[in-house]
């Protein structure tokens, strides 16, 4: 018996015993295993994760990587799955590293990644990534089009855009989010993310049929939640707690543009809200303030982001409706000034 213990201890503490490996993964790689040079790089990135163990990471060169997968639950594939502990971090940032999964809430979808317990997504553009639609899968299935996180995991300095998801987090469900831009998805609730945590995050130009265009029961930190659209309400963010954030020119298609419950302290939202302490409604105000996310995230958005979001199109859908109802548009705020990124130290 105390064999039997000794081993099952020398298992579990393997990775760390035999030190966290570097795995590369490139289009013009070699595609030996291990994958341990950059030489022999996978040309598949879940090639290189299924052969990782906790604490690795995996290194990817950049290009657009849109073969394999793997399936966790149900019948949906995930373009990557990242391994519980392993970092998956791009070499060239998310402008130039782009992991793409099949948008549709079809039978064809493939979600873009999925990280396991405590994995790691460090500078990589997630693209086009999809659930399961109704009657299709099961909850899992169905939500985190983009990313689906595990508990502990973690996304930073990545782009996630133009995903969707039947249920809930059209970008992202669950997990940490750290300097992350959140574009152009959609889903029932939750455009940009659902049950997540964020800090220094732009969510914009995100869509929902229903409640919570950007953020859904999640938390913000120095985050900026704009030009969302929801079809029926709460077109920011919806039962959020937000601190230092800027909460503003959203659209709910009936009632509550910009949020519905939630807390809110040294925010900058509209109407003020019931719960919370220095808040204010003017953009100027809160910038001088150091309320929101840095400058230099929106100087990333990709421009078709901007243009081909579902939001965008929610837009011009209302503008229509209103010009043939003999309706006056609604006026929007003048556009932000440059600002530098803010100094100002997130409220507790």
């Amino acid at each position: 018996m105390k064999r039997i213990v000794i081993n099952l201890a020398c298992a579990t503490l393997a990775p760390l015993c035999a030190g966290a490996a570097t795995l590369y993964v490139s289009p013009d790689g070699g595609n030996v295993a291990p994958f341990d040079t950059p030489a022999s790089a996978a040309r598949i990135v879940q090639d290189a994760a299924d052969v990782a163990e906790e604490g690795d990471e995996i290194l990817l060169a950049p290009g657009i990587y849109t073969n394999g997968g793997s399936v966790v639950t149900g019948t949906l594939t995930n373009r990557i799955t990242v391994p519980q502990g392993v970092t998956l971090r791009s070499s060239e940032g998310a402008a130039n590293t782009v992991i793409r999964g099949v948008r549709k809430s079809t039978t064809n979808s493939v979600r873009g990644v999925y990280l396991r317990r405590g994995a790691r997504l460090i500078g990589v553009t997630v693209d086009q990534g999809g659930t399961r639609g109704e009657l299709q899968g099961a909850y899992v299935s169905q939500s985190g089009g983009g990313i689906f996180c595990e508990e502990l995991a973690s996304v930073s300095d990545c782009i996630i855009m133009n995903s969707s998801a039947h249920n809930y987090g059209g970008g992202v469900f669950g997990g940490s989010l750290s300097n992350c831009v959140i574009v152009g998805n959609s889903a029932l609730r939750g455009g940009g993310v659902a049950f997540s945590k964020l800090d220094a995050c732009v969510v914009m130009g995100n869509h929902v049929s229903h409640l919570a265009a950007g953020v859904y029961r999640s938390e913000l930190a120095r985050c900026t939640v704009t030009d969302n659209v929801a079809g029926y309400g709460a077109g920011g963010v919806y039962e959020t707690k937000a601190a230092r954030s800027i909460i503003l020119d959203n659209t709910g298609g009936w009632i509550y543009p910009n949020y519905r419950w939630g807390m809110f302290n040294y925010c900058c939202t509209d109407p003020l809200p019931d719960r919370g302490t220095s808040n204010v409604v003017s953009r100027a105000d809160a910038e001088q303030l150091g309320y929101g996310a840095p400058e230099a995230l929106f100087e990333i958005i990709p421009e078709t982001a901007r243009t081909n979001a579902p939001a965008a199109r929610g837009r011009k859908r209302a503008a229509r409706r209103n010009k043939a109802m003999g309706l006056e548009p609604e006026a929007r705020q003048p556009k932000r000034p440059k600002r530098d990124a803010p100094t100002t130290e997130a409220a507790e």
